[in-house]
């Protein structure tokens, strides 16, 4: 009997190793609970939240649905984060909650969706945009040529409103054409400095903004001028428009673990949770007057240098964008491609 009886300890001892192993190996969270507080948890919960400070599972999960699966976007460890979760009772009372970080699959989601309405608005702007272009040019030429010599108020605000549309109808015209990008190697440092001179000069800004930057030396970067400018320009604008006559902007530039960031920050007026997940989508604004579609090149740009974008805001405090490229090849020789 003695035997039988380790015999049957060492196959429960065992089985119970085996538990543990699987648990710590499923790459799913997994807590049991009772009472609402939190009994066990595997290491993926620990490497989701971290530590645990409070044993409460609502404290993680906020208030918790009576549906047995549910999605919901939590605030984890500083990030915004989609989590799957499931519930279910355990025989000797208490709950099983099995949890899954599904944030990289809802963004391809949303970038695939965004990728679609791209094409959709390549559709409409090779139909429309040179149509359109061809008399604003030459009301613009007439405008100008009224206003020689005369300080119309009325010609100012025709000239305004045609530059205004001439931007629209550009911006239609870059989400139209595919995104072809001639690499070279270019000094990262030096080109922001440049942008955020010249931004600053422009008559629309001069004097009305305060401009902090913080532009480490960095090793060359292999990349498209043209269009990295224009991504740079478009997002100091956005800031601008984001703020007020007196305001801060401020632009850092630095090179972490072979990757280059940078980001530009203000103080405006921020965005609101909702219209964050939104904000790379074509014609999506949260500006009057604006297109929609500054912010949607913008991502399409640095996606096709295989980097990435992540905007950070606070309703009242501000917003920040933050880019990161990889060095990847750059010390590789000049290249074009094409995308999309």
């Amino acid at each position: 009997r003695r035997e039988v009886l380790l015999s049957q300890i060492q196959r429960t001892q065992s089985i119970q190793r085996e538990h543990s192993e699987l648990l710590e190996r499923l790459p799913v969270a997994i807590l049991s609970t009772e009472d609402g507080q939190i009994v066990e948890a595997n290491p993926q919960v620990y490497k989701l939240f971290g530590e645990l400070e409070s044993k409460a599972v609502e404290d993680l999960l906020g208030a918790l649905p009576e549906a047995e699966r549910w999605e919901k976007r939590l605030e984890i460890q500083g990030e915004q984060r989609w989590i799957s979760a499931f519930r279910g009772p355990l025989e000797g009372g208490g709950e099983v909650f099995i949890l899954e970080d599904i944030t990289r699959l809802r963004e391809m989601e949303a970038q695939i969706e965004r990728e679609e309405r791209l094409a959709a608005v390549g559709r409409l702007a090779a139909s429309l945009a040179h149509e359109i272009r061809n008399p604003l040019t030459s009301l613009s030429g007439s405008v100008q040529l009224l206003q020689e010599g005369k300080d119309n108020p009325l010609l100012r605000i025709i000239l305004r409103e045609v530059n205004r549309l001439n931007e629209l109808v550009e911006d239609f015209l870059q989400s139209a054409r595919p995104l072809t990008l001639t690499f070279e190697l270019v000094e990262l440092d030096q080109m922001v400095q440049e942008v955020v001179l010249i931004f600053q000069n422009d008559n629309a800004w001069r004097n009305s903004r305060t401009f902090n930057t913080a532009i480490e030396e960095i090793e060359p970067i292999n990349l498209d001028p043209d269009r990295f400018r224009q991504v740079l320009w478009n997002l100091l604008r956005n800031a601008a428009q984001a703020t007020s006559a007196g305001s801060q902007i401020d632009v850092a530039l630095r090179a972490r673990d072979e990757v280059a960031e940078l980001v530009v920050r203000d103080d405006g007026v921020g965005i609101p949770p909702d219209r964050l997940l939104r904000i790379f989508d074509p014609f999506f604004t949260t500006r009057s007057g604006g297109t929609g579609l500054g912010l949607a090149n913008v991502d399409r740009i640095v996606r096709g240098h295989n980097g990435t974008i992540k905007v950070d805001s606070v309703v009242g405090e501000g917003t920040s964008f933050t880019i990161r490229l990889p060095y990847g090849e750059s010390r590789s020789e000049p290249q074009s491609q094409t995308v999309g």
